[in-house]
């Protein structure tokens, strides 16, 4: 029996792998995020989840007809003929489009800083806005630092008190 369940696993893994889904947080496709995580295909039109009790109970799929329900291995598929699940297909294919055609970013700030160990060289630090309402700090050779609108402005708070008290020290 054993050999069996994993024939099934290894066939369901290989139709979700080429159906093109998407593991994504069930608020991708308009659900309570307590449904957790779910494959979304737009290719074979079906969202799978493992396990069904969560996406039932938060996301409405109670009410979605049995004739649109499989359940194969661990995996439970609704049907995209079902509408409650085109809704969350629909939901997702246009969030998806508007993320990708909406993201930016813009450089508000070049800056080449002196390394005391290299002065010639200098450190590069870009300072960049994005439509994600982030501050984005890339720093050359180094990393890039990632932080929310209100995160930055605390930052930009600290540097400022820092370069303050330095002043003062200085003096």
């Amino acid at each position: 029996m054993r050999d069996l369940e994993n024939l099934v696993e290894e066939l369901v893994n290989k139709y979700i792998e080429e159906s093109e889904a998407v593991c994504v947080w069930a608020n991708d496709v308009g659900l309570d995020n307590r449904c957790g995580m779910i494959y979304v295909s737009v290719t074979n039109d079906f969202i799978a989840v493992s396990g069904s009790d969560a996406i039932s109970y938060y996301g409405g799929f109670e009410y979605v007809p049995s004739d649109y329900i499989t359940t194969a291995g661990h995996m439970t598929f609704y049907s995209g003929e079902s509408s409650r699940v085109q809704e969350c297909i629909e939901y997702y294919i246009e969030n998806e489009s508007s993320k990708k055609e909406k993201y930016f970013e813009k450089t508000i700030k070049c800056l080449s800083l002196e390394e005391e160990s290299s002065p010639a060289s200098g450190l590069k630090v870009e300072i960049k806005a994005s439509s994600n309402s982030e501050v984005i700090i890339d720093i050359s050779n180094s990393c890039t630092l990632r932080f929310p609108f209100e995160d930055a402005e605390k930052l930009a708070l600290a540097v400022t008190e820092a370069v303050s008290v330095a002043e003062k020290i200085k003096t």
